[in-house]
């Protein structure tokens, strides 16, 4: 059995909708469904870091660095949520992996569709980064600016791009 299959059927038994259980409504069954899904779909980081090495493909490990800056700029703030100095500084040393990894998968993808999802996703983590640089006290603001810095820097690369892509035979 498929792993698409086997969470449909596991969302479907939670949500109440296999026949002979007591079934709730066609609301809780499709609830129940979407959670399944949506729960497959969820990869961890280190999960998503296997999949960008494994990964040959330049669009898929572009989208898939994405998704993990993403992940790491969660993570991130969300340490700087605890207040806890060392938790601060392992969470940036990982999303400023994250950025170079997709930094790095950028420079093999010269199709515009992807530069442009890149550069909506840079322009998001700058304003998150902004925002946790005026939340944080000015003792803590090192790593955010530098990170903010890093992500500026990649986001005009991203735009400088898409103005002015390359061109073969040049």
């Amino acid at each position: 059995m498929r792993r698409g299959a086997t969470i449909s059927i596991a969302a479907m038994f939670l949500a109440g909708a296999l026949p002979g259980l007591p079934s709730g409504s066609s609301k809780e069954a499709s609830f129940g469904i979407a959670c399944g899904v949506a729960w497959a779909e969820q990869k961890t980081p280190a999960q998503m870091e296997g999949e960008l090495e494994r990964e040959s493909n330049p669009k898929k490990r572009v989208k898939l660095a994405v998704g993990l800056a993403d992940e790491r700029l969660k993570q991130m703030l969300g340490a700087y949520a605890t207040e806890d100095a060392s938790k601060e500084a392992a969470a940036a040393e990982t999303y400023f992996a994250a950025l170079d990894r997709l930094e790095k998968a950028l420079d093999g993808v010269s199709d515009n569709g992807v530069s442009k999802d890149t550069e909506m996703h840079l322009r998001r983590q700058t304003r998150s980064l902004e925002n946790l640089k005026l939340s944080v006290s000015y003792t803590e603001r090192a790593l955010v600016e530098k990170a903010l810095e890093r992500v500026t820097q990649l986001h005009e690369e991203v735009l400088y791009s898409i103005m002015r892509p390359k061109k073969d035979g040049k």
